[in-house]
């Protein structure tokens, strides 16, 4: 786990699509690398609605300036993983 454990994500609003996606984020990729790509793929799936990943992108660059997600250069795109994990967000070992 990295970052400082006092910080905490703010608390996902599921009735915007910044909620919604932050939502995506908490429940698949806790623990995990992934792309806006990704985030994009599932949140089309599951909203049954397209977003377009330039917004996706721009969501996931805000995450990463609060401090909520940790963002790296990989090739040509940024990969993203969360800082701070909730107790219950914990890989199971």
């Amino acid at each position: 786990m990295e970052g400082d454990a006092s910080i905490k994500a703010p608390e996902a609003d599921g009735s915007t699509t910044f909620g919604k996606l932050q939502k995506i984020i908490e429940e698949a990729y806790a623990g995990k690398e992934f792309s806006s790509a990704d985030i994009a793929r599932d949140y089309e799936e599951q909203q049954g609605e397209h977003i377009g990943l330039s917004t996706v992108s721009t969501y996931l660059s805000r995450l990463s300036e609060r401090g909520v997600l940790k963002r790296q250069k990989f090739g040509n795109s940024w990969v993203y993983r969360m800082i701070y994990l909730q107790t219950d967000q914990l890989p199971s070992r």
